[in-house]
Order: C-alpha cells, then sequence, then structure tokens
C-alpha cells in the first residue's frame, strides 16, 4: 500500500527504492506516526537481504513514503540513528527512527528579540528569516499562508535563546492557536500558519461499518470552579528585603477580603475546585475580577477524547474517500452512546502489518457546564431504557424457558405411548431418541435465567461492567440479543409429527408380516 524512497542527501533528486510491495527483495518493516500537530514519525526495519541494507547515513539520507493506490506523499524526512537487531529466528536486521521537516525547526536557535508593534506574518517571518540564516539550503522554508488572527493583529513577544521550533510554538502556536503544516512547490518548502478550521468530509465513520474499535473518555477533572487570580509580583520597597520570589497583587483588597471568586452553578454541579491564573501585566487589583469572570467564561467543563480503529475501505471501494489526518468525519456510535458528532483526525497510526486498519486519534473536544449536563441527562436516560430491556428480556427467557420444558415434556410422553413390542429395532431407536430428550430437558433446566446486576453481584452482566454503567463509562459488554438468540437454537433439531410416526410404524408391521 505504501512505498519507500530514500535519497542519498538532498542533491540526490532520483532516489532509489527501499520498499514496494510489488517486489519481494524490496520490504521493510514499517509503523508511521503521522501527526497534525508537532513532528510526525516513522519507525522502518530493513532486513538484512534489502540490498539498501547499509545504504542509510543518519541525518544525511532523507525518505519519503507515497500511498501506492492515491499516490499522495503522506511523509518526507530524514533518517535518525539506526539500530542493531538480531531476533531468535536468526533474523538480522536494523532499525531507523524517521523525522519529519518539522524536525529541522530544533537544528537552529534563535537571538532574543521583541516583537512589537508588528503583524502576526510579519513576526513569524522574522523568526523564519534567523532559522534560514542559520542552516543549509534544504532545511529553509518559505512563509506561505498565515490566517491565524487576534484581535489586533498585532504582537507583543518575547522571543528567546531556544529552539527555533520551540520558540514558533511558545510565542505563536500555543497563544495565538492554529497549527503548522508543510507543503512542497516547485520554488521550495513552504510553512503555512493555519487557523484550525478542518473541512468537513462525507466519508462516515459508524459502527457495523467502518469502525472496529471505539473508546471515548469524558474527562471534568481538570475544571476550576473556584479561581484565584493573580497580578505581577510585589517589588520589594528599598528599605525592605528583597527575596527570590515576591508575592503577587491579588483581588482581596477589592472582593471584601477574599482573594478569589466562585462560580456557584459550576460549584453546585462539580464541588468546590481551586486553581490559580497569573497575570504579570496587571499592577492594579481592581481590574483582577474582570480577568476571573473572563476565566469562567471561556472555561469549558469538560474534556472529551477519542481512539479509534477504522477500516480504510477506500481500497476496496473505489467511491469511498480515504481517511486523512486534518480532517473532519461525521461519525455515529452504539445508540446507548448517543454519539452523532463530526470529529476532526489528528493523529493516525499505520503499520506495514495491517496497513488497511489504523489507529486514529481525535481531537480533543470541549463540553460547556451546560452541554455536559445534558450528555450526562441523555446518557442516564438511554441507562435507564437499557434496565427496562433487560427486566423485559429476563421475561421473555423464562416463558421461553417454560415453553421448551412444556414441549420436552409432551415428547416423552408420546415417545413412551408408543408400542414398539413388535419391533426391536424401533424399541431401540426410541430408547435412544427418549435419551436424547432427556438429555435435553437436562440442558434446559441448567440454563439460569440471571436477574439484574448489582455493584456487587453479576446478573446479566458482571458486577464489574454494572459498575461501569453506574459510573456513565461508555463500555458494554452484555448483549441481551444474542443470548435471547443463542437461547431460541436449543430445540429439538427436527419436529415429530405423531401420526406419521403411528403410519411409519404400521407399514413396518406390515413389512415384518
Amino acid at each position: 500500500m505504501y512505498s519507500i524512497r530514500i535519497f542519498d542527501g538532498p542533491d540526490d533528486t532520483e532516489g532509489a527504492l527501499l520498499s514496494s510491495p510489488y517486489i519481494n527483495e524490496l520490504k521493510v518493516k514499517y509503523s508511521m506516526n503521522l501527526l497534525k500537530h508537532g513532528i510526525s514519525n516513522v519507525t522502518i526495519q530493513i532486513p538484512r537481504n534489502n540490498p539498501k541494507w547499509q545504504s542509510i547515513r543518519p541525518l544525511k539520507t532523507l525518505v519519503e513514503i507515497t500511498n501506492i493506490r492515491t499516490f499522495k506523499v503522506v511523509f518526507r524526512g530524514r533518517f535518525l540513528r539506526p539500530r542493531q537487531n538480531y531476533d531468535a529466528s536468526g533474523l538480522t536486521y536494523l532499525t531507523y527512527d524517521c523525522e519529519d521537516k518539522k524536525a529541522y525547526f530544533n537544528d537552529s536557535n534563535q537571538r532574543w528579540r521583541l516583537l512589537q508593534d508588528i503583524s502576526i506574518r510579519d513576526g513569524l517571518g522574522q523568526v523564519l528569516d534567523v532559522h534560514n540564516q542559520q542552516v543549509e539550503p534544504h532545511k529553509r522554508f518559505i512563509l506561505g499562508n498565515v490566517t491565524v488572527t487576534n484581535n489586533t493583529d498585532n504582537l507583543y513577544r518575547f522571543v528567546g535563546y531556544g529552539k527555533t521550533l520551540d520558540e514558533i510554538y511558545d510565542n505563536f502556536v500555543e497563544r495565538l492557536g492554529g497549527y503548522l503544516s508543510i507543503r512542497e512547490e516547485e520554488d521550495g518548502t513552504y510553512l503555512d500558519y493555519l487557523a484550525d478550521e478542518p473541512e468537513l468530509k462525507d466519508t462516515p465513520i459508524r459502527i457495523r461499518g467502518n469502525l472496529k474499535q471505539f473508546r471515548r473518555e469524558l474527562d471534568p477533572t481538570e475544571i476550576v470552579t473556584r479561581v484565584i487570580p493573580l497580578g505581577a509580583r510585589i517589588e520589594a520597597a528599598e528599605d525592605e528585603e528583597s527575596y527570590v520570589s515576591m508575592p503577587r497583587i491579588d483581588a482581596s483588597s477589592v472582593n471584601d477580603g477574599k482573594d478569589y471568586f466562585d462560580n456557584l452553578e459550576l460549584i453546585e454541579e462539580f464541588g468546590i475546585i481551586e486553581g490559580t491564573i497569573e497575570f504579570d501585566d496587571i499592577n492594579e487589583p481592581q481590574f483582577l475580577p474582570l480577568r476571573a469572570d473572563q476565566f469562567f467564561q471561556s472555561q469549558k467543563a469538560a474534556k472529551v477524547s477519542y481512539q479509534l480503529s477504522v477500516l480504510q475501505t477506500y481500497l476496496i471501494d473505489k467511491d469511498v474517500d480515504e481517511l486523512e489526518v486534518g480532517y473532519r468525519y461525521p461519525i455515529s456510535t452504539y445508540p446507548a452512546f448517543n454519539i452523532e458528532e463530526d470529529l476532526e483526525i489528528i493523529g493516525m497510526k499505520i503499520n506495514s502489518e495491517n496497513p488497511q486498519l489504523p489507529d486514529m486519534t481525535i481531537g480533543e473536544q470541549f463540553r460547556s457546564l451546560s452541554q455536559y449536563q445534558s450528555e450526562m441527562n441523555r446518557k442516564t436516560q438511554k441507562l435507564s431504557e437499557i434496565e427496562n430491556n433487560i427486566i423485559a428480556q429476563q421475561r421473555a427467557l423464562q416463558e421461553t424457558k417454560r415453553e421448551l420444558n412444556s414441549q420436552i415434556g409432551n415428547l416423552q410422553t408420546a415417545l413412551e405411548n408408543i408400542d414398539t413390542s413388535e419391533i426391536p429395532e424401533l424399541q431401540e431407536a426410541i430408547e435412544n431418541l427418549l435419551d436424547s430428550v432427556s438429555d435435553l430437558a437436562d440442558l434446559v433446566d441448567s440454563i439460569e435465567i440471571p436477574g439484574l446486576a448489582t455493584e456487587i453481584d453479576a446478573g446479566l452482566m458482571s458486577s464489574a461492567d454494572k459498575r461501569k454503567l453506574n459510573r456513565l463509562t461508555l463500555e458494554v459488554s452484555t448483549n441481551l440479543d444474542d443470548l435471547r438468540t443463542k437461547l431460541e437454537l436449543i430445540t429439538v433439531t427436527q419436529e415429530i409429527d405423531l401420526d406419521q410416526l403411528y403410519l411409519d410404524v404400521e407399514e413396518l408391521k406390515n413389512v415384518e408380516e
């Protein structure tokens, strides 16, 4: 599905094929971790029989990985250090880690400067200029599209002496949002700084379709219900001793002696959870209440994270698009979870053993308090419906068991009343059938009709699963429809017509006579 081509440095424009699914001697094992945020990475295992076994030069050899179905290049970067391996089967191979071109920003350091009264684009351009002055031509970037903005499109930033990648993230991405994207053009490599507005694709991700595994976690543990806003540090007076760490300005002088602010609605839902926020640019306490209010307005009540294993159906259906990092897709899951959302793929792990079934990471979603409460109410209602269904199906199972026992009893009586004394072979057959019916009756009697589970005692589900349901986790392990279907399979394998049996017996007697 993927081909891997290596290049002996930036001047090698043709390259050589390292791996192809169509050539036996050109096979490697690989694992790709493609990321929207951060540096994508690849691990490649090269066996000794590969012609390029000794051709890799760490940090010099470049690598390009292409999807042979779509002809899209999914990874460009360089090889890092090798690891020599020998396993119990006698296989010798080299393992290399690779990193994409964003890692080139770790090859340069910035110099101190103040970015003031300058646009976001121009500020990032200055950072790129410093990087480009220090590195080789193939590691340089051209500033491309910049769509991230703030209220004024004006910067006030101190750039330090750190690695260029760290300074870009610290001064731009982490403060302004958005993400970095690299694209190749004929005149060079471009760095785009784009607002987080992923395109929504039509390809659905759904249960009983391409969704194979699913995990969703709703985490309200990072919520702050009582915030302490702090301003700049208080400078020591001339006649006072100065310490390395000095206290900060707080709101107690403007808030009835309290240095904190409560969000009563959040406290009612989650209790008191205290946190602090610091503002080095605030020197007057009267501005702190406003900042506390802004914090509560912007804070979300819960973080939602997802892990998916999804089948890439475009490999077998040309009318379906490939699922790719950086795009949103509609997802629908098990009805009890009540999840119908458009989610963005921000990470994808692909390995050579099973490339059609990658593990995908979904961008974290955030819920406001009202959204969180609404979701919890829906899940509580769904769980109530599940318990009602359990009770109804439990009664149906008991009735099915009674019907089976009644039918087996009637069959035993009918067989015992057949006169087979004159036909020994028929007598033996009836006895064998009675033994089978008796075994069937014992089997039906052994079927336990479990009651509702509790957190202590197991029932139609384990007590552990019941505890998970009570905590509103998203794991379901009992399928009552399957249980009912299996029980219905316990029946006599052939319907017996007693009138026909009587005629058959009479016919046998006539033959005997």
